[in-house]
């Protein structure tokens, strides 16, 4: 059952992105701007799930956090695209970004200053997103090598669409095979899903090549969609690398933080 506050954050949502869908498309630049909000929108699931909401005199759901931070970023890139617009500046993106990047910042910060945790759990944040990028970059240069269009329509997008799915895998190995934790990424729920169903149960970590053709597919399927729409290309790998990337991102930082 949706309660109020998750309604009024809903709401909220929904009126910051039709106003946004009225002034602009996605663009490359978006996909790459939409990270650091992504990330954001992870650390304030993790933030109630630690209770630092707990004083308001409404609840707080995670549902009704995520719409809000939702709205927030729809509305910081309506801002940005007035801003730029008056500043005569092509790359309106770039505000949604550094925005994105302050919030996650301050936010970030005082979840690590209010959770008990070991302090060498923090390497996990820099191991994990390194891997991912190598593995997107092997993946990418592969794609490169089978269908050159996805390259050329979605350049850097498509290697940071590639490197969300790469993360999703990475995160879930972390997690589960060492940290102890339970649950796994969307990617590497349905990939051991397809392995349960052929009787394999599988070590994560041998999981992250299919990761990787997942990511090679994904890709190249909104690298397909952009040659012919390239607004709908960008829009299928925007939604999916927010997924995807939010879900990798909440996983991983909750067991880094909360065990």
């Amino acid at each position: 059952m949706v309660t109020s506050v998750e309604a009024a954050a809903m709401l909220a949502a929904a009126l910051m992105g039709g106003l946004v869908a009225r002034l602009a498309v996605p663009t490359r630049r978006t996909v790459l701007a939409a990270g650091p909000w992504t990330v954001t929108a992870a650390l304030a699931v993790v933030a109630a799930r630690m209770g630092a909401y707990d004083a308001l005199a409404v609840e707080i759901s995670s549902r009704a956090v995520i719409a809000a931070v939702a709205a927030l970023a729809t509305g910081s890139w309506a801002g940005s695209i007035h801003l730029a617009d008056l500043r005569g500046l092509a790359y309106r993106d770039r505000y949604l970004a550094a925005t994105g990047s302050a919030a996650a910042v301050i936010l970030g910060g005082a979840v690590l200053f209010q959770a008990d945790f070991p302090p060498l759990r923090l390497a996990w944040f820099v191991i994990a997103p390194t891997a991912a990028a190598l593995l997107a970059a092997v993946g990418y240069f592969l794609l490169g090598l089978v269908y050159t269009d996805a390259l050329a329509e979605l350049r850097l997008a498509g290697l940071y669409t590639l490197g969300a799915i790469a993360l999703d895998g990475v995160a879930s190995a972390v997690v589960v095979e060492q940290l102890g934790g339970t649950r796994t990424g969307l990617v590497t729920t349905a990939l051991d899903w397809l392995a349960g169903m052929a009787g394999v149960d599988p070590f994560l970590w041998a999981l992250l090549p299919g990761h990787v053709v997942v990511g090679m597919a994904f890709v190249g399927a909104c690298g397909w969609a952009s040659k012919r729409s390239h607004a709908v290309g960008l829009l299928v790998a925007l939604l999916g690398s927010i997924a995807v990337l939010w879900a990798a991102a909440v996983l991983l930082v909750a067991t880094v933080l909360l065990g």
